[in-house]
């Protein structure tokens, strides 16, 4: 019996996968179509003045993130979408985004540092101050291609859909959405203490989760002072697709 050499399997081992676009595409199929068995229609868009106008009419949801508003930025199809949930009456009932930047030569703690501090600790009349303690381990470690995904919203009550299971099919739809656009190095997301303790990451996902995403003084209002972090690299991502939950 012969074996491999060891030095041959290592570079197997370390070998970048390779995107199967046919078994990506079943992927998200099958997920919109479980979606749509739960009673939700799914579309997309990259109008994301038509999100936050959705957020703002929207009353049990915490209004658009700073890092997805117009207000902010100017954000289109090449660098952004949102996924909207519709149920059978035509009302909205689901939301999720996702954003892609390159910080390639940079890494995610110190691009997010400067962005929140632009954003949330400048404004007299809403006072916010980010805490000098190290983030997370995991943000230091993430560069190149990146992918911010928010906005996770479902519907609740009698109308709603939660307990159904959706939690394990929109947010990987969405995920598999974004490695066919752009098969980006990471994509990562925040979670509060509350819900990381509940695996509410793992339900969505994610492979990976730490305490200390961000660290506030003071927090915006409706943000955890204390965000966990959830992020998969690249080849997470596509092991990910191939699975159906």
């Amino acid at each position: 019996m012969s074996f491999a050499n060891p030095s041959d399997l290592v570079r197997v081992s370390n070998m970048e996968p390779v995107i199967d676009h046919l078994r990506l595409a079943r992927f998200i199929g099958a997920m919109e179509k479980r979606a749509l068995e739960q009673g939700i229609r799914i579309e997309t868009s990259s109008d994301f003045e038509s999100l936050q106008e959705v957020c703002r009419d929207l009353s049990n949801k915490a209004p658009l993130s700073a890092l997805f508003s117009p207000d902010f930025y100017e954000l289109g199809p090449a660098d952004a979408f949102w996924v909207k949930g519709i149920d059978d009456k035509g009302d909205i009932v689901h939301t999720q985004a996702i954003r892609r930047d390159f910080l390639q030569g940079t890494r995610l703690d110190l691009r997010l540092r400067q962005a929140l501090q632009r954003l949330y600790c400048r404004s007299p009349d809403e006072p916010a101050e980010l805490a000098s303690l190290p983030w997370s381990p995991g943000m230091q470690n993430i560069t190149g291609t990146v992918c911010y995904h928010g906005e996770i919203w479902l519907q609740r009550g009698k109308r709603g859909f939660r307990g159904k299971g959706l939690s394990a099919i929109l947010p990987r739809l969405a995920l598999g959405i974004a490695l066919a656009k752009w098969d980006p190095d990471y994509v990562f997301g925040f979670t509060n203490p509350k819900l990381a303790f509940k695996g509410i990451a793992a339900q969505y996902g994610y492979m990976h989760l730490q305490p200390g995403g961000v660290f506030w003084e003071q927090a915006p209002e409706s943000i955890a002072p204390d965000d966990w972090i959830a992020w998969m690299n690249r080849r997470d991502l596509i092991y990910l697709t191939q699975h159906l939950p």
